[in-house]
């Protein structure tokens, strides 16, 4: 058996984040954060090896990411996208679909390829119809075949206002603060990790809706319609994958946030990020 070799997987500390958005405008960062601010959790991977689709690996292998061209590519999306610098990014293999703002996210894990482009739920506003993204977040990794599912809204108490990623080496049990658990699966309306079946960190969605508004710097209940909300709900999401690690928004143009988080994290593979649009609500 190859010896396994100690890496690290950079995770960036609030703290300084807070401080590195105060001494700079977001949109002057064009260059990777310097390792200096970033806050280090070792554990120990193993050099890649493929997992066929399907197969499962136990969640104490953490692997390597393999080498890959330095190629970004959006995998989804409503619009055709750019790189910053003008270059073209593939085409998306899918659109969204339904006019207004997105108002949930659920997941379909499988163990083979059959996932439908369209399915129904109940658990959250009543019965609802979800659309696939076609894109496999265990991409390049192996195990489970792992769609995400959106649902449009018209009204806007029930839109999200932000989407983030919530990774450790240990289950995540509870979601962040007043954020929401998101991505829950079809099937038992568990929260569906992200690396289901391909080792690696658990990667779970959270996030939060118009119900739940920032008053005062204090998270207050919204009662539905009163009174109005003004300010960003999200119209449309992005996946994008990329060779190397991403940053903040340089890659993408105008409109876009990334999530800066891998959604591949110690699975191997390539690095895929979410990516959402903003629209402003006055």
């Amino acid at each position: 058996m190859k010896p396994t070799k100690k890496i690290s997987i950079a995770l960036i500390a609030n703290f300084l984040l807070g401080i590195i958005f105060i001494a700079c405008n977001k949109e002057d960062v064009t260059q990777p954060v310097p390792s200096e601010v970033l806050q280090e959790e070792s554990f120990d991977a193993v050099p890649f090896f493929e997992v066929a689709k399907g197969d499962t690996i136990s969640k104490t292998i953490y692997r390597e990411k393999p080498k890959h061209q330095e190629d970004i590519q959006v995998l989804f999306s409503s619009e055709s996208e750019q790189l910053s610098t003008g270059n073209s990014l593939a085409k998306a293999i899918g659109q969204s679909s339904g006019a207004g703002y997105i108002a949930n996210l659920m997941t379909s894990v499988r163990s083979s390829n059959d996932a439908p482009a369209t399915m129904t739920s109940t658990s959250f506003c009543g019965n609802r119809t979800y659309y696939k993204i076609p894109v496999d977040l265990n991409e390049g990794a192996g195990g489970k075949w792992i769609y995400l599912y959106y649902t449009k809204t018209s009204d806007v108490d029930y839109a999200l206002i932000n989407l983030s990623i919530k990774s450790s080496s240990t289950l995540n049990i509870l979601s962040d603060g007043d954020k929401s658990k998101l991505g829950l699966a079809f099937a038992n309306n568990g929260w569906t990790d992200l690396n289901e079946g391909a080792g690696g960190a658990y990667i779970n969605i959270q996030g939060k809706r118009v119900l739940t508004v920032v008053g005062k710097g204090n998270y207050n209940y919204h009662v539905p319609g009163v009174p109005p909300y003004t300010g960003n709900v999200i119209t449309d999401i992005m996946v994008v994958s990329s060779g190397s690690r991403l940053y903040w928004n340089t890659y993408l143009s105008s409109g876009w946030t990334l999530i800066d988080d891998d959604l591949n994290k110690g699975a191997g593979g390539k690095y895929i990020y979410l990516c959402h649009k903003f629209t402003t609500i006055y």
